[in-house]
């Protein structure tokens, strides 16, 4: 019971690092300004918690189920579930910031129009960073059940 309950603190610490890993990212990728990555700061380990919460259950199911495919389809679905929060987070608080003090969180040019392409950038460094962590742990999980697997 101890170490179930160990491997689920390590997992909301993984996901609350990973998070705060991709704000960062973005901050320095110009995708959001200094005032999201602040107001995501705040909030960050209420999402970390909702995003563990949402995880948990995936990857309860991937660990008994040792097919590979499920285990693959399994964590996709809990890459979304991530990525669709933290847009939920971005658009909630864009439409707050944009009625309450006239600023928008998402960046806009000067003619008013998204920049799509430090969005584009954006969605790549989460996938990049998310999917990488995600081979990383995969690989512990697999080392401490004895298996070897292939390197991909």
């Amino acid at each position: 019971m101890l170490r179930r309950l160990r491997d689920v603190i390590v997992l909301a610490l993984v996901t609350f690092i990973v998070y705060l890993v991709i704000i960062v990212v973005l901050l320095l990728s110009g995708a959001v300004s200094l005032t999201v990555f602040l107001l995501l700061l705040v909030i960050a380990p209420i999402i970390a918690l909702l995003i563990s919460i949402i995880a948990l259950p995936l990857f309860v199911i991937g660990l008994i189920i040792p097919i590979l495919v499920i285990a693959g389809i399994l964590l996709a679905i809990h890459i979304i579930l991530a990525f669709v929060l933290t847009i939920i987070v971005l658009w909630v608080g864009n439409k707050a910031f944009s009625e309450a003090l006239g600023v928008n969180l998402i960046p806009f040019s000067e003619d008013g129009s998204i920049v799509w392409w430090r969005i584009i950038l954006a969605i790549i460094i989460f996938i990049s960073i998310y999917s990488l962590i995600a081979r990383l742990s995969y690989r512990v999980r697999e080392e401490r059940r004895g298996l070897t697997v292939p390197y991909v």
